[in-house]
């Protein structure tokens, strides 16, 4: 594993600063795999998407949509 603190996103993927932007990967905790670098541009395009696929409201009508499915 890396050195840096990574954040650990969910479903074995981490991220953590690199030197040009992000970086994602894949670890099983003790194998790193999968590596993305985003560079800002790449981020930036990220958060437009993520932003247009999910409005405040509908992360919400999702959220308790899927408590309804847990019960």
């Amino acid at each position: 594993m890396s050195e840096k603190k990574a954040a650990y996103l969910g479903d074995g993927v981490y991220a953590e600063e690199d030197v040009y932007g992000i970086r994602l990967y894949a670890s099983n905790g003790i194998k790193i795999s999968n590596e993305i670098f985003l560079d800002p541009q790449s981020i930036h395009k990220l958060i437009k998407f993520t932003d247009m696929l999910w409005k405040p409201e509908q992360v919400v009508a999702h959220h308790e949509m899927k408590k309804e499915w847990e019960k």
